[in-house]
Formats: structure tokens, sequence, C-alpha cells
């Protein structure tokens, strides 16, 4: 039996991505609580973006 084995980068995107998750439910939770929660939002947004983006050129 062989496991997959997942590598630094997408693990990396899976906790980046699952926290950017928990960001929004809890601005779902709390909408008047914008202040740091949509900082953090938007820099988990874009650093979510990047990695995809490393995924995908080494997929290629």
């Amino acid at each position: 039996m062989s496991y997959n084995i997942i590598g630094k980068t997408e693990l990396e995107y899976e906790s980046l991505f699952n926290l950017r998750d928990q960001t929004l439910l809890f601005l779902r939770m709390c909408p008047e609580n914008n202040g740091y929660a949509g900082e953090i939002l938007a820099t988990l947004d874009e650093m979510v973006y990047t990695l995809g983006k490393r995924l995908e050129k080494e997929e290629d």
C-alpha cells in the first residue's frame, strides 16, 4: 500500500487556506469586528494566491 506524500508547499497552502476560512467564519459571526480580521484576510488571500501559483508551476 502506498501513501501520497504531501509536500511542504501543499501543507502550507492548506494551512493558510484553513486560516482564511476561520477568519471568514469569525467575520460572519462578528461582523462588527472588521479591524484586524480584515487585514488578516487580505494578507491570507494574497498568500494563498501566491502559493496556488507556485503549486501550478510545480505541476507543469
